[in-house]
């Protein structure tokens, strides 16, 4: 699904990782903003309008769920949007947090294919919730 017209934000912090989802999502055409960290994810949030939203959920600058929960206080349609990457054996109150959001999930390291597949159900529920 192609991204041309649409921009995604990154929160990942480790930069091989960024690296590599700026490079899928700009090669399908996507105008891509980064962040290191939660609250820095949030700062860019409030001041953009995004179609995508990628978070590590492991981060210095707050985690995951807490960027996920600050984010939904500011706009709750936005939790359509997002996909969370791990990069460990998460607790087991961050895995009941990642399967009460129903986001797509990615574990380190991942291919492009289930990059690419996660972006597209992202883009299809989002597709079809402002249609219904």
């Amino acid at each position: 699904m192609s991204g041309v017209g649409r921009v995604a934000l990154v929160v990942e912090d480790e930069p091989s990782v960024l690296d590599f989802v700026v490079t899928l999502l700009g090669e399908t055409g996507w105008r891509v903003d980064v962040a290191s960290g939660g609250r820095e994810g949030f700062e860019s949030v409030r001041r953009n309008s995004y179609d995508l939203i990628v978070s590590d959920m492991r981060m210095p600058d707050g985690d995951g769920e807490e960027f996920y929960r600050t984010v939904l206080r500011h706009d709750r349609k936005l939790a359509r949007r997002f996909i969370f990457i791990t990069g460990d054996t998460a607790t087991n109150e961050a895995w009941s947090f990642l399967e009460g959001t129903e986001t797509p999930l990615l574990e380190k390291p991942f291919s492009p294919h289930s990059f690419e597949d996660a972006v597209h159900r992202v883009l299809s529920a989002t597709l079809s919730h402002a249609t219904s």
